[in-house]
């Protein structure tokens, strides 16, 4: 019972505090690729230097990204609707990192931080992280990919050519 209560308040505290808190214009937001140390940095960025922090933001996943990134849902309005995310002094999520020119107006003075890593070793360590193997011309059925990472291989999602798995991967 008590762990229930739990899972229900961890969803609608977000929804309440985002009534009450505004966006925060002078944050300093990391973006980078899945997999490339953004959440590391952003926990020891945020923890020495005694501030606030946002480690990815649930409600900007599937389907609600695809969404975002189409135009349907304007990056503003998502911001707005979700302020308390972005109300924090660190604010950390690799998908806004395709959304940049949005971001950078929505938060004109804030810092960027864009974290990278050697392609190779990002595309091993989101196979890893997938139990994806690096061989093959394509995944087949017997691969299931959580559907949390899914998008990251829709290439008309992200407009890049299309490719075997490893191809996308790299073409991001």
């Amino acid at each position: 019972m008590k762990t229930i209560i739990k899972a229900k308040l961890k969803k609608v505290k977000p929804k309440i505090l985002s009534l009450i808190l505004t966006v925060k214009i002078s944050s300093i937001i990391i973006l980078g690729n899945q997999k490339t140390g953004t959440s590391a940095i952003t926990h020891l960025l945020a923890d020495y230097g005694g501030m606030s922090k946002t480690v990815d933001i649930p409600e900007l996943f599937s389907p609600v990204l695809e969404k975002v990134i189409s135009g349907q849902i304007s990056l503003e309005t998502f911001v707005k609707k979700h302020s308390y995310r972005f109300s924090k002094d660190v604010i950390k999520e690799p998908s806004l990192t395709f959304l940049y020119d949005q971001l950078q107006l929505i938060h004109p003075n804030a810092k960027f931080i864009f974290i990278t890593r050697d392609p190779r070793s990002n595309i091993r360590s989101i196979l890893n992280r997938l139990s994806l193997p690096g061989n093959l011309d394509r995944l087949d059925d017997s691969y299931a990919v959580n559907p949390l990472w899914e998008n990251i291989f829709d290439t008309n999602l992200w407009k890049i050519p299309n490719g075997n798995y490893i191809e996308t991967l790299a073409h991001r």
